[in-house]
Order: C-alpha cells, then structure tokens, then sequence
C-alpha cells in the first residue's frame, strides 16, 4: 500500500506503535512476574537468613540440632542398651534357676535311688539276720552238717 500523504504515515506508524508497545507491555508483565516470584524467593532467603543471625552461633551450620541429633541418638542407644541388659540378667537368672533346678531334680533322684538301694540292703539284712537265727548253733563241726544224728546202734557197727 502506498503511503500518500504524511498523515497517512503517522496514522501507520501510530498502528505500529500501539502494537508494539502492546507487545513490551505484555512482556513487562511477565518479566514482573517472574521478578515478583523471585522477589517471594529472596525475602524468604532473607528471612531465613535474619531468623539464622539472630541465633547466637559463629557459624552458620547449625551445630545445636547437631548436638541434639547426637544426644537423642545416644539416648536411644542407651534405651536399647539397658533393654539387652535387662534380658540378659533375666536370661542369667533364668539359667541358674533352671540349673538349680535341675541340680535340685538330680539331687533327688540319686537320693531316691539311695534310699532305694538301703531299702533293699535293709531287707536283705534282715533276711540273712532272720536265716542267722534260724541257724542253731550246737557246737557241732562243720563237717556234721546236713548229716542225720547217728544213734548207738549204729555207732557200734563202726
């Protein structure tokens, strides 16, 4: 298209420069946006920063939480310690109790058998004192014994 008359132009350039300023103004929009993100972003990290110098600390690790890691991790530690120790005495005492027990079990049964064995040995004794005094002491040889008493008649004959 031509342009006739320098109006014209100005109309033209007018158009162009409308959109074009339309154009950086959306741009400036998002640009703010993306500033404003950013600007959210940084005074957060601002904030951040100040809570952190104000806590007393030379240094900007944070050797408190550290510490308190380490104490409840010890703490812990111990917890568990004295649990496994606890179990282990029960243990212990569990054992010497089943071993007394068991020494208590063993005791009684050799005792049983003892008894048993002088219970027998009692009735045996008084068995052989029961056969001593069935046997009659005469005076007589030993080599007399299981024979029959000879008479006269028969003491002659010899």
């Amino acid at each position: 298209r031509f342009l006739v008359c320098p109006s014209d132009v100005d109309v033209e350039v007018s158009s162009i420069k409308a959109k074009v300023f339309h154009a950086l103004d959306l741009v400036g929009k998002d640009i703010k946006a993306v500033i404003s993100k950013r600007d959210l972003e940084v005074v957060n990290l601002m904030r951040e920063g100040l809570a952190r110098v104000s806590r007393k600390r030379l240094t900007m690790f944070n050797h408190e939480e550290t510490k308190l890691a380490r104490i409840a991790a010890l703490t812990a530690r111990e917890t568990a310690d004295e649990l496994l120790l606890n179990v282990f005495k029960n243990c212990w005492v569990d054992s010497k109790l089943f071993k007394s027990l068991d020494d208590q079990r063993i005791e009684s049964e050799r005792l049983a058998q003892e008894t048993e064995r002088i219970a027998q040995e009692a009735v045996m004794l008084s068995q052989e004192d029961v056969l001593m005094l069935d046997y009659s002491e005469d005076g007589g040889s030993s080599s007399d014994k299981g024979k029959a008493p000879m008479e006269a008649d028969q003491l002659s004959v010899l």
